[in-house]
């Protein structure tokens, strides 16, 4: 079995001994049922509140394919076919689109290895945030807008009000 782990030092009160997302045993097949290619065997998390896991490997070592098992973002011909996955409660391997949207986003979040793909340089980085966090709060333009903003500042990007353009 493959043991992921990795954490940041919790804020008190922030941990909890109950895991907010638990992945069991998670197998993850490509190709006819016949001859399967697996892509991801037997890999077992548990991620608690206040915790942050980063996977590094190497390259085609299955980290993408984890995490978009996690989130429902599999491509077509690409199967879950062993495991289970738990967020808060949830067994998202049997949650239908809706829920996972729902999930998506405002509660898991995601940082591909590949950041340069994440954001259309056709497009204000200001736009693209504002429709991501539209999709996933009830929230008008403007105070998306300003919570994109707020968010930049948090993560440490200078002048973000300027950076939105």
């Amino acid at each position: 079995m493959t043991e992921l782990s990795g954490a940041i030092v919790p804020r008190p009160g922030d941990f909890s001994a109950d895991p907010l997302l638990e992945v069991r045993g998670l197998t993850v097949q490509a190709g006819p049922a016949e001859q399967p290619l697996t892509l991801v065997e037997d890999v077992s998390l548990r991620i608690r509140r206040g915790e942050t896991l980063g996977m590094v490997g190497e390259t085609g070592s299955g980290k993408s394919v984890t995490a978009m098992s996690i989130g429902g973002l599999l491509p077509p011909g690409v199967r879950v076919t062993n495991g289970s996955v738990h967020f808060d409660g949830r067994d998202l391997l049997a949650a239908d689109d809706a829920e996972l949207r729902s999930v998506r986003g405002s509660q898991i979040g995601f940082v591909f290895q590949d950041p340069q793909n994440s954001l259309d340089p056709v497009f204000s980085v200001g736009s693209q945030l504002i429709e991501a966090i539209r999709a996933h709060q009830p929230m008008t333009r403007p105070a998306a807008r300003a919570h994109a903003t707020e968010l930049l500042h948090r993560v440490g990007i200078a002048n973000p009000a300027k950076r939105m353009s």
